[in-house]
């Protein structure tokens, strides 16, 4: 799983905007190293369910997805990234994550995603993005709905990261240090 925060401050009515900086830090960390172990990779946002959508008028992990791809085919256009927003679908409305325990989420998600045609996720590898890693419950849910639906792979990857209380921040330099599984 990569983590980084290059987006500028959001309201709920503005549009997230990447800085350049933070996109060719979040390029060399998280990307390449990815891209190197699968050349050709679908990019999957977390859905929200339609109803949420349509009151938002947008999802949020879609246009994270969408920036990031857009910057990475600038930068590099022989990479084989494909945004994929029909390959996961959320087919139960959840309530908000925030304040729940880790148990808890669990089971607000619980078979909240579907993959509905299983035949294009066959053998591929996906990136999984969205906007924040709390517990891992999204995540884990919709990994498994993608593995079970047939992806050879699921890699996460999050702009920003939840930290609790009493843990300390991750340092400038962090993720340099560390190597992309």
């Amino acid at each position: 799983m990569v983590n980084f925060a290059p987006w500028s401050i959001c309201s709920s009515t503005a549009a997230c905007s990447p800085s350049p900086a933070a996109w060719v830090c979040f390029w060399q960390i998280a990307w390449k190293p990815l891209l190197k172990t699968a050349p050709q990779m679908l990019v999957i946002p977390v859905p929200m369910h339609t109803a949420k959508q349509r009151q938002r008028g947008f999802n949020h992990a879609e246009l994270l997805a969408r920036a990031a791809i857009a910057e990475m085919r600038r930068r590099h256009p022989q990479w084989g990234l494909h945004l994929e927003t029909g390959l996961l679908k959320r087919v139960r409305i959840t309530v908000s994550q925030a304040g729940l325990t880790t148990h808890q989420r669990r089971q607000n998600l619980r078979s909240a995603f579907f993959a509905p045609h299983p035949e294009l996720l066959a053998g591929r590898d996906v990136l999984l993005l969205d906007d924040i890693y709390t517990t891992g419950a999204t995540a884990r849910a919709c990994s498994r709905v993608l593995k079970n639906a047939g992806a050879r792979s699921v890699r996460v990857a999050t702009v920003a990261r939840a930290q609790r209380e009493g843990v300390a921040f991750w340092e400038a330099g962090f993720l340099e240090s560390r190597q992309v599984n």
